[in-house]
């Protein structure tokens, strides 16, 4: 059968929060596994179409599919279900689906509020869906004997019997075979019980794993299409020690020479896992710390501790990887009393990159029954609302005033701070790990030159800080990435001849450098001196339009 895949917008634009516009890697492999089954499979990301209803008429035309299914989360689950009713609007043969988390647990709801859905795939979807599809083609529909769906009998709803996880992660096809991506994980699930997660409940707290040598044949695999770049979008991809050792002593078996983000907690950590993970290219861990105070993480369910959180942060910092924080304010008993203890949680840490949320309650998550069980939300309350509830909006202790003051505070107290959290990092003396030092100063260097923190409002001498940094990197190691940031940041002091300086020693150690050649041959320009800018340009005006651009400015 012919089928397509499709994860749809979120309802509405995250700027700066690019994890939501990624297409799932569940679809990767789902998608995987109907290929290898004889189906033919498209995928297509929602966010990088424009999602109208005559952009399904064209892609219907052109591809004619027999299913189009849908991954579906909360905050996309109104474009998911434009998506179904344009779908029948244009052609009522094409069988509808949703699957993933949303669809998991608001199946029932989807099913009676939105005739054009015909199935919801609930939980792990590769065999159910594969089930369904091949019962569609074969026109016996007994579907009812498909575990882990739902549908429409009638006017009623029917669930089957749920599915079981799939046992050997190993079995699935390896989707780098097919597609290129780059968020990947070693494992499935998570063990803790996060009282705002899904997690728990969709995964039932159990965590299976690939093998690493499977995990590590998917990076090689990507590597060899041009992916360089992973996140590794395990919960808690430290979980399992022995996995994740062996998973980074493969990495540096086979030299790859990738970097990558992770995602752990602070009690699952220690400093042999971090040593191992910078060496085999970690350049960034999150953490979720949730609340500075006691009482809210209690309510959290999430139980760490304070002294966990100050180590984990710290051997970040040693060993070149920066540690972000997740916080969520506006919570149950949130006052300015947490929120300080939150502040004073941040100074005990000294993250180097902190995002910070307003609580969001939605089906799935224990918080969610709970409000739900105390009558505080009504089921009708997710087809008015676009995406999830502010569980502030339900508290009359507060209001969104206070909601504004406490993310303003966070944040204006996290970047006002992070200056001094970055100058004063200690790094470890090990001369192992000298060049990993010089290539985190100077990446985040760049983030204070020219990326995310360039931009922030909160930040102030954001250029005095860079400047610090690729000065430091350079003590460390040779990069080309210090000598490009200081060059850049003379020219904008316009401190040319300072900049040409600068360059042409970068230019002693990178002499092919495209990058180093180009931004000396601006400073030249801007010194008068056009025939050292030409000379400069010249090798660059067939691969780089700009080489092109200055060139003629020379003459």
């Amino acid at each position: 059968m012919r089928v397509i895949l499709i994860y749809p917008p979120c309802f509405y634009d995250r700027p700066g929060d690019e994890d939501h516009t990624i297409m799932p890697i569940g679809l990767y492999y789902i998608a995987s596994y109907l290929l290898e089954n004889g189906h033919k499979v498209s995928l297509i990301n929602g966010h990088n179409i424009s999602y109208s209803k005559e952009y399904f008429c064209q892609l219907i035309q052109e591809e004619k599919p027999d299913v189009i299914g849908f991954s579906v989360f909360n905050a996309n689950r109104v474009n998911a279900l434009k998506g179904v009713k344009w779908i029948k609007h244009i052609n009522r043969q094409i069988i509808t689906i949703f699957g993933g988390v949303a669809a998991t647990f608001m199946a029932e709801d989807f099913l009676t509020y939105c005739k054009e859905l015909d199935y919801v795939v609930c939980g792990e979807g590769e065999i159910t869906l594969l089930e369904l599809v091949n019962c569609l083609q074969s026109k016996d529909r007994n579907i009812e004997q498909i575990k882990g769906l739902a549908f429409r009998q009638k006017d009623e709803v029917i669930f089957t019997p749920s599915r079981g996880f799939i046992s050997d992660l190993d079995s699935l096809p390896n989707p780098a075979k097919y597609f290129t991506y780059n968020h990947v994980l070693l494992s499935r699930g998570c063990p803790y019980n996060c009282s705002f997660c899904a997690s728990p409940r969709f995964w039932q707290r159990r965590c299976r794993f690939h093998s690493p040598a499977y995990f590590v044949e998917q990076l090689k695999l990507l590597y060899s299409k041009g992916v360089n770049f992973f996140y590794v979008s395990d919960d808690t991809f430290t979980f399992k020690k022995e996995y994740v050792l062996e998973v980074c002593e493969r990495i540096c078996k086979e030299k790859l020479p990738i970097n990558w983000f992770a995602i752990s907690r602070v009690d699952a950590l220690d400093e042999e896992i971090v040593k191992a993970m910078r060496r085999a290219g970690c350049i960034q861990i999150s953490f979720g710390l949730e609340s500075g105070s006691l009482k809210i993480r209690n309510i959290f369910n999430k139980h760490i501790k304070e002294e966990d959180a100050v180590k984990s942060f710290y051997l970040c910092k040693k060993y070149s990887i920066l540690p972000r924080a997740y916080f969520i304010y506006g919570s149950p008993g949130e006052n300015e009393q947490t929120i300080e203890e939150t502040q004073n949680l941040i100074e005990k840490i000294k993250p180097i990159n902190s995002i910070f949320y307003i609580l969001h309650l939605f089906p799935g998550i224990k918080l969610y029954d709970e409000f739900r069980a105390k009558n505080l939300i009504k089921q009708e309350s997710l087809h008015k609302n676009p995406e999830d509830i502010l569980y502030f909006e339900l508290d009359p202790n507060l209001t969104k005033t206070d909601i504004l003051r406490f993310g303003n505070k966070l944040r204006s107290y996290f970047y006002s701070n992070l200056p001094r959290y970055v100058l004063d990092m200690e790094l470890s003396s090990d001369k192992e790990f000298y060049p990993h030092h010089a290539d985190f100063l100077s990446r985040l260097a760049m983030t204070f030159s020219h990326g995310d923190f360039a931009q922030n409002n909160y930040l102030k001498n954001q250029e005095e800080v860079a400047w610090e940094l690729f000065v430091r990197s350079l003590k460390f190691s040779i990069t080309e990435r210090a000598f490009l940031g200081l060059g850049i940041l003379a020219q904008k002091r316009g401190d040319y001849k300072n900049s040409i300086s600068i360059l042409q020693k970068g230019l002693t150690y990178f002499p092919k450098s495209k990058h180093l050649k180009m931004c000396l041959g601006v400073s030249y320009l801007n010194c008068g001196d056009k025939k050292n800018a030409k000379e400069c340009f010249k090798p660059f005006v067939h691969i780089d339009p700009k080489a092109k651009d200055y060139l003629q400015e020379c003459r």
